[in-house]
């Protein structure tokens, strides 16, 4: 018997023009990224897994640990959270998604599972239990995707997913996602591969586990302060980052490039003849131009501070799309 996850990606190798690792189109790109911007784009995230939070003390419990007004979260939407160390660093950024009796925390493997580690050795007493969830987490991204969603009817599904409003559209975690997919195609969701996506990403300047979000970066580095209540009290490394809020500032900022030149991961970006930053994500838009965003130093963040590679390359600093 096959599971979940390998019926979907036996329908989507069926359906997508691009390489098995990430499925980079279904195909055209551009069509699928002008999709995520005026219409509505449909994505699976073969690298996110979700979690199961449950019993009588998960909003209390999840408030005390997760930088976000947990007890906010409505049934049936989700926001954006952080879990910190001790020292206020970033450790994994969640969509936390909230049901009648349950919460849902959706993150980038492997930094979600080692979060998820963390928050259960916190339970003690607690009546809270963290179990992963089984389902393929899917995303529909566009200013239609709400739309599309309650003309679905997903809730007619035999397996009917989980959805969550949320920021950029909807985020659903299946059981049964081919049924899913099939569903929200033949309604008009565009299926989209990982290169319309990265390119949304980048622009957008959104950190992401694994790229900009290493275990060693506080929220304001990350310009990640709106996943922070800076009003509810004490969560991990609350005094670090609340110290920084109101009586410093970090010595680095990230920061949306755009090159007219390639650009790699890693690439140092330097001003006046010194090192002042490094690219975290890049990809690549049309002919030689790159869109790409990294860490900046404070000093040379704002928009339109010209900045060099060490391979000359020419590196702007822009605003975040939107």
């Amino acid at each position: 018997m096959t599971s979940a996850a390998d019926d979907l990606m036996g329908f989507l190798s069926a359906s997508a023009h691009g390489d098995e690792a990430g499925f980079r189109c279904f195909g055209n790109a551009a069509d699928e990224y002008r999709a995520l911007r005026e219409r509505v784009g449909m994505l699976w995230h073969s690298e996110q897994r979700a979690y199961r939070v449950s019993g009588t003390e998960r909003a209390d419990f999840l408030h005390r640990l997760l930088t976000a007004d947990i007890k906010g979260i409505t049934a049936g939407t989700c926001s954006t959270c952080l879990l910190l160390d001790n020292k206020g660093r970033a450790q994994v950024v969640l969509e936390l998604g909230a049901l009648t009796d349950e919460l849902v925390a959706v993150g980038r493997a492997p930094q979600v599972d080692a979060g998820m580690e963390t928050l259960s050795r916190y339970v003690l007493r607690s009546d809270v239990q963290i179990a992963p969830l089984e389902g393929v987490v899917l995303s529909l991204v566009g200013p239609k995707a709400e739309e599309l969603v309650r003309g679905a009817r997903l809730a007619a599904l035999e397996q009917p997913p989980m959805v969550f409003r949320s920021a950029r559209g909807c985020l659903l975690v299946a059981d049964a996602p081919v049924a899913v997919w099939e569903r929200m195609t033949a309604a008009g969701a565009v299926p989209v591969g990982r290169d319309a996506a990265e390119r949304l990403r980048v622009e957008a300047r959104q950190a992401r586990s694994g790229n900009e979000i290493t275990g060693t970066e506080f929220p304001q580095e990350l310009r990640l302060e709106a996943a922070v209540d800076f009003d509810k009290g004490c969560y991990l490394g609350q005094e670090t980052v609340a110290r920084i809020h109101y009586r410093g500032q970090v010595n680095r900022l990230l920061c949306a490039l755009r090159c007219d030149g390639g650009l790699q991961v890693g690439d140092t970006l330097r001003a006046g003849g010194e090192d002042v930053g490094e690219v975290t994500s890049t990809i690549n838009v049309a002919g030689s131009e790159a869109v790409a965003m990294g860490f900046v130093a404070r000093e040379q963040s704002d928009v339109g501070t010209t900045l060099t590679t060490s391979a000359n390359a020419r590196v702007t600093v822009v605003e975040a799309a939107p």
